[in-house]
């Protein structure tokens, strides 16, 4: 289950991060999402361009943070847990940035340019 954070908590967890270079997370992601990219702005207080990086692979990042088992997949690989200390909350920061992107004005939409194949849904 997704908590809902506050602005201080999601930015008390993002710092926790090591914004690592080749990250392990991004490996286990189904929706290759750059964790250390929305991660990293929104560190910087960025939270326009955490949601744009956020929306680059991904047109629905707060319906996936929801589904999405991060704990078997993203999270199982966070270096936090090489250094005996929880794994970043991937999913609940992507659904903290999906829902601070509803409280703007403009919403961002979808970055990337969508792909020619077909999905069935």
């Amino acid at each position: 289950m997704i908590k809902a954070m506050t602005l201080k908590e999601a930015l008390d967890e993002a710092t926790r991060c090591l914004l690592c270079d080749d990250p392990e997370c991004v490996k286990g992601c189904p929706a290759n999402v750059d964790v250390p990219g929305f991660v990293r702005r929104m560190r910087a207080g960025n939270m326009y361009g955490a949601i744009k990086q956020l929306r680059w692979n991904n047109p629905l990042p707060d319906t996936c943070a929801i589904v999405c088992p991060t704990e078997e997949l993203c999270q199982k690989n966070c270096k936090l847990i090489e250094e005996s200390a929880q794994p970043l909350m991937i999913g609940e920061l992507q659904h903290f940035v999906a829902d601070y992107e509803k409280q703007l004005r403009t919403p961002v939409g979808f970055v990337k340019s969508p792909k020619t194949e077909k999905v069935a849904v």
